[in-house]
């Protein structure tokens, strides 16, 4: 990395920032919100300008100090805030974001340059965006500055290695979430829910799915697995997008439960001859990022399907 990234130099461009605002009072006065530092890796060139979208989406419910990291063959460095009318208190609610822009090569010395910029006395996440993580180890030194990595192994190329790399991680002492995880979280609700109703011993499960089976089905088959170790669990490959579009599991004198994605964006809940729907969450990467920022301490059952 070259002396044109220097960490002083992005704190006097942040103080600036700030004064200026405070100056410039035309919509109300201002405040300054942090409730944490996220450190955001661009996936590639093609991926900064969504990653900027869905920074601002999130800055919105999360006032904070963002760091996003550009993959690129220039260093530089720029800061910008971004401000919203706080609803009835006549005044702006302002966060940060810093765009950084360098080559993987160095990103051997980013935390040098990282460290000062990390807000006081609040946590700090790292999201690795895309699936780049998987087939590299070019992030691992920013690993060390976060209490928590957040993933996305949906479309990781090897599903099966992408889930031994983050227990790995978790094992040597990081907290870690995956998005595939939480693309879950509608199905495995349901299934608790009508169990804690009408429970039966699982005898086999059969897990529909699109695709070459991704780090979700192994997820969702690895939890099963938990619950039922004696249960016979099979995977069938259907026509449609990639990831899980039915579950059905099976147990004594025809007891059963059948979750299927309809049509219309909802789960069919078939148990004892009864049949509810449940309307899924959006999947969005916006709304997938905000549920797993609402996770405050680590997820038990998470850390438990990694082994």
């Amino acid at each position: 990395m070259t002396a044109t990234i220097d960490s002083e130099k992005i704190l006097d461009q942040i103080r600036d920032s700030w004064a200026k605002l405070a100056r410039d009072q035309t919509h109300g006065p201002v405040l300054r919100a942090c409730s944490m530092t996220l450190v955001i890796i661009s996936a590639d060139d093609a991926d900064n300008e969504s990653a900027r979208r869905t920074l601002k989406s999130l800055q919105r419910a999360y006032p904070c100090r963002a760091i996003l990291l550009r993959p690129g063959p220039a260093d530089e460095a720029r800061v910008f805030t971004e401000c919203r009318a706080a609803f009835g208190a006549g005044r702006q609610v302002c966060s940060e974001r810093i765009e950084i822009e360098a080559s993987p090569a160095s990103f051997a010395e980013m935390p040098r340059l990282l460290r000062p910029l990390i807000a006081p006395d609040v946590p700090v996440l790292l999201w690795c965006r895309g699936p780049a993580m998987f087939s590299g180890r070019s992030f691992e030194t920013l690993f060390s500055l976060a209490q928590k990595i957040i993933v996305d192994s949906f479309a990781a190329p090897d599903p099966s290695g992408a889930i031994l790399k983050l227990a790995e991680l978790h094992k040597s002492g990081h907290a870690i979430a995956d998005l595939a995880w939480t693309r879950l979280t509608a199905w495995r609700e349901a299934v608790s829910n009508e169990f804690e109703c009408s429970p039966f011993r699982i005898q086999s499960a059969h897990i529909q799915h699109a695709g070459s089976p991704g780090t979700d089905v192994l997820y969702l088959k690895r939890w099963i697995e938990r619950a039922a170790p004696d249960a016979r669990i099979e995977l069938q490959q259907v026509p449609g997008e990639p990831g899980v579009h039915a579950l059905m599991l099976a147990g004594e004198a025809g007891r059963g439960l059948r979750l299927q994605v309809a049509g219309d964006s909802s789960l069919e809940i078939r148990c004892d001859g009864h049949t509810s729907r449940l309307i899924l969450p959006a999947s969005t990467e916006d709304a997938l990022i905000d549920e797993e920022l609402l996770i405050a301490g680590p997820d038990r059952v998470f850390e438990a399907v990694l082994f």
